[in-house]
């Protein structure tokens, strides 16, 4: 019954992340114009990479390393700030090269803040209940100050600094709980062969997946931004970020299931992975299905300008989330179950070569919204090959 409860609450967590700054947006646009806003999606698709590669990738590691008592609470901490300051320092590189004021270097700090995302922590201990309410709380004062100030405003900065801001308050909420929970190990419980360069080592993959996950994740955008019109760069970042909302549902699901699998031994794990996939597969079917048929009226409804957009936007968007979905369950599940992490690396290293080539020779030519046709090539590259390398977990009760 707390599993349930517990995949309830993640897959709320992510709505609400997904649904926030979807709901503020024409709010921001109609006060201060695409091309405006078309600004802050620029540096905030460096920002999105930089969290995908350097924080988000090593959750699913972390989650696995602090269930086998391999990790404390305190290592995990300490390589988070170690790539959070170097990720901080690339940001503080991109921000030099834009126009676009002091307050850009907003990001930076909420780059810095996730040395203390202890969001990993709710998913280790199964309290997904206690991270659904720190996030509707955050992201209630979030929506309310965005709608509020951009009624009074008509600068993107404010933007830049309610965004950023908001962030730092997620991080340092959830490490204030981790804290207060944990006292004793924060002092005492510090992992006796931890060593920083082995850690980070161990976790290469981990790391090395969303890095070149990010070539055809974020790339496509940058280029659409060298080519096309802010305007442009905009409806391809919405489909970005709706696909990413429902992808990181999808990937919420999984982090809870990881729990129940990783407490398992070795040779019971693949039955378990077997029955899940099922309703695994359910679950993308009827999302994909509520994406392509309640896409265009939400999205009409909440910019004007999107009744340029056709079907075959929205039917792009769901084939993405659904092979980069099920790339996610063969990566995050099969994969870290039984340590097939650089499956992955391959798949990826395929994926952003196809996309690369498909954009730079096509996207000039088809507009903007190609790179949708591209990604969800990839996206259809990356599955069936782990697919076809993780055919040995599929198939025998013990793959090692």
């Amino acid at each position: 019954m707390k599993n349930k409860s517990n995949h309830l609450y993640g897959v709320s967590t992510n709505i609400i992340t997904m649904v926030s700054p979807i709901i503020v947006i024409p709010f921001i646009i109609g006060s201060v114009g695409l091309e405006s806003y078309g600004g802050f999606v620029q540096l905030n698709i460096i920002y999105s990479c930089l969290v995908s590669i350097f924080v988000a990738s090593l959750t699913g590691y972390f989650i696995k390393n602090y269930i086998e008592n391999k990790l404390s609470i305190f290592d995990i901490i300490i390589v988070q700030s170690i790539v959070c300051f170097l990720s901080a320092g690339i940001m503080s590189f991109f921000v030099l090269n834009t126009n676009l004021g002091f307050y850009s270097y907003f990001f930076c700090f909420a780059l810095l803040s996730n040395c203390f995302n202890c969001e990993w922590y709710f998913h280790a201990t199964g309290s997904q209940k206690k991270l659904f309410y720190r996030t509707f709380s955050i992201k209630v004062i979030f929506i309310i100050t965005t709608i509020t100030t951009f009624s009074f405003n008509d600068h993107i900065k404010y933007y830049f600094i309610i965004y950023s801001l908001n962030i730092i308050l997620m991080n340092l909420i959830s490490f204030s709980f981790c804290f207060n929970v944990s006292k004793e190990e924060f002092f005492n419980k510090v992992s006796k062969h931890f060593v920083i360069k082995k850690t980070l080592l161990d976790a290469k993959y981990f790391i090395l997946n969303p890095s070149i996950g990010a070539v055809y994740q974020y790339g496509d955008q940058i280029l659409v931004g060298m080519l096309f019109s802010k305007s442009s760069l905009v409806f391809v970042n919405i489909a970005k970020q709706i696909i990413g909302a429902a992808v990181m549902v999808s990937g919420t699901l999984c982090r809870v299931e990881q729990k129940n699998i990783f407490s398992l031994p070795v040779n019971e794990r693949i039955n378990r992975i077997k029955r899940i996939f099922i309703l695994f597969i359910f679950y993308l079917i009827i999302s994909s299905l509520i994406i392509a048929i309640c896409g265009p009226v939400f999205l009409k409804y909440l910019i004007s300008e999107a009744v340029n957009l056709d079907f075959w936007y929205y039917m792009l968007i769901s084939g993405v989330f659904i092979f980069t979905s099920l790339s996610i369950f063969m990566d995050s599940i099969l994969g870290l179950a039984f340590r097939k992490e650089y499956f992955t690396l391959v798949a990826n290293i395929a994926c952003a070569v196809v996309v690369t080539l498909l954009n730079l020779f096509f996207l000039k030519k088809y507009g903007a919204n190609f790179s949708l046709v591209a990604l969800l090539c990839g996206e259809a590259i990356v599955f069936l090959m782990l697919l076809a390398m993780h055919r040995k977990s599929l198939n025998k009760v013990n793959p090692l």
